[in-house]
């Protein structure tokens, strides 16, 4: 499995992976439309987003991503037929000792649905502790 960072020839793939039917319903918030995307992705490959996305890869085939947002809060999205292999702790071990190796220690976060347990269970096994279950209220779904 191999890291590199996104580039523009990935906003189709990425897109594609943000409207995921699994991936959208453990994401907090609608996946963008196409323009919000690409100026989403513009911003980040520019590095005006203040956030690091890496595109996650194995012989030839796209897995999916990781995310490192401006408040170090880290995301990973894979396609349907690579998740439960281990590839996100794999991923998210890596992105991390990435950083670390460029910023120095470094306190990271991520925010998981209680019900999302493949994703609980990647980020435990990456390193990280469960601190807080967030709970929000959304009036219209």
């Amino acid at each position: 499995m191999n890291l590199r960072p996104a580039r523009m020839e990935d906003e189709v793939f990425l897109y594609r992976l943000r409207h995921d039917e699994a991936y959208a319903a453990a994401s907090f918030g609608p996946p963008p439309d196409q323009n919000k995307h690409r100026a989403w992705l513009q911003d980040v490959l520019l590095d005006k987003a203040g956030e690091r996305v890496w595109i996650i890869e194995d012989a030839g085939s796209l897995l999916g991503c990781v995310r490192v947002s401006v408040t170090r809060e880290v995301s990973i999205a894979l396609t349907a037929e690579h998740r439960g292999k281990g590839h996100g702790t794999e991923a998210i071990r890596r992105v991390l000792d990435l950083w670390r190796q460029w910023n120095g220690p470094t306190a990271f976060k991520a925010r998981i649905k209680p019900e999302n347990a493949a994703s609980r269970r990647a980020f435990a096994k990456a390193g990280f502790v469960e601190t807080e279950v967030v709970m929000e209220y959304r009036p219209n779904g």
